[in-house]
């Protein structure tokens, strides 16, 4: 979870809405108030006790909420709350905002969404919990205008199988195993813990979820019951391309878990990646950036495959043919002007008959890889079959510097 993805916002509050103010900017004094004025805006709040807190627009700061007695309060929490006593929903808003967790806290993301589990059952083998989230993962559209279904590198099938719907909400099928060391004692069945990320451990056959900066909402709760936890107002924006930002708190998708595993799964293989590699019509005899990942090991490529592209195209310095890439080791920093930087190391040499070999292709596989990276105005392999297209691939491979040359067209020879 981070500042960005649960920050208040005042953009499409109205008359009716429930919000959370604070006095001042650090006290620890909390109102839940109800918003009064128009649909579209407000111009005061009113607090359970009764208590009116004038509101006044402004350009520079959004907005001054004035109490009775002149002090300030300031937005505190703007989505929408469940229906809780006060000391509940402040508590409830504590924990979404990610501030009722232990210190030392875990660095958050900027971008990451709250990440939600329900705890099944709590057993001699540790404590089992089911992620839960409005969305399974991210729909986008294809190329026939058709919805599609994934996340990250996930496919829609793999997310399915993972993932069902309950009511208005999606769970894992299956309970994961939780790491208790990071959890508060309170987090015990029927509870539901917030956490600002994840990790997922695989070790011996036994997977494990990390959750950092771990706290329990108040309430109990069912899979049929969880939506109770993270209600919705109706959207008045009436603008599809400007939904309303206090809708609902955004969830990170149920995805994530299965990413974040299968991320650690190949985390366990070493980091290697077949690049084919075609020439540059404008430089046929030097480096060409015009390149296809036809297959990979590790997590690196696994994590961020469209990253590990443009790495290896934007080096420069591959040659045509088939490319073996090692020790591939992405890298960033950010320098003392706040200027932020990355890339990624690795070691290219041309790809053997032992290479394909290690990675299970033979030539009609490896022909097969390559056609997926063809381009429509690639007449030159229009004609090859699949055997043909990984030879001629192959024949474009130049020996390793400072090493004995070996040509070409008998190494081929060898392959067929």
């Amino acid at each position: 979870m981070s500042l960005h993805s649960v920050r208040p916002i005042f953009n499409d509050l109205g008359d009716g809405d429930e919000v959370i103010l604070r006095r001042g900017f650090h006290e620890k004094v909390f109102k839940v108030v109800t918003l009064k004025g128009s649909h579209r805006s407000f111009t005061h709040a009113v607090a359970e006790d009764g208590t009116r807190i004038d509101f006044t627009s402004s350009r520079e700061d959004w907005g001054r909420f004035t109490g009775p007695d002149g002090e300030p309060w300031t937005l505190y929490y703007s989505f929408p709350l469940p229906d809780m006593s006060e000391a509940d929903r402040i508590s409830y808003a504590h924990a979404m905002l990610g501030e009722a967790a232990p210190y030392p806290r875990h660095p958050t993301n900027w971008w990451e969404n709250p990440i939600a589990f329900l705890i099944e059952k709590i057993t001699d083998d540790g404590v089992f919990a089911r992620m839960a989230s409005h969305e399974a993962g991210y729909l986008t559209k294809n190329e026939e205008d058709v919805e599609e279904l994934h996340y990250k590198a996930l496919r829609e099938a793999e997310i399915l199988a993972t993932f069902g719907k309950v009511g208005d909400m999606w769970l894992s099928k299956v309970a994961v195993k939780l790491d208790p060391t990071n959890l508060p004692e309170w987090a015990t069945p029927g509870k539901i813990v917030i956490a600002t990320s994840l990790d997922v451990l695989i070790q011996d056959e036994t997977t494990v979820t990390t959750l950092h900066n771990a706290a329990v909402l108040p309430g109990q709760f069912t899979p049929e019951t969880v939506a109770d936890a993270f209600p919705s107002r109706s959207d008045r924006s009436g603008n599809a391309a400007f939904p309303s930002l206090n809708r609902r708190i955004r969830l990170e998708p149920v995805a994530r878990w299965k990413y974040a595993a299968e991320v650690s799964r190949h985390s366990q293989d070493s980091d290697e990646a077949l690049v084919v590699v075609f020439p540059d019509p404008e430089n046929p005899n030097g480096g060409s950036e015009h390149i296809g990942i036809l297959t990979s090991r590790g997590a690196v490529v696994y994590s961020d495959p469209s990253y590990a592209h443009e790495q290896f195209s934007t080096c420069g310095e591959l040659m045509p043919g088939i490319v073996h890439a090692t020790e591939l080791k992405p890298w960033g920093y950010q320098s003392h002007e706040g200027e932020w930087d990355s890339g990624m190391d690795f070691v290219d040499t041309p790809a053997s008959e032992d290479t394909l070999a290690h990675f299970g292709l033979d030539l009609a596989a490896l022909g097969a890889l390559i056609r997926g990276h063809l381009d429509e105005d690639m007449v030159d392999y229009t004609g090859m079959d699949d055997q043909q297209i990984a030879r001629h691939m192959m024949s474009l491979n130049k020996p390793v510097p400072g090493k004995q040359a070996i040509d070409a067209a008998p190494f081929v020879a060898r392959l067929g």
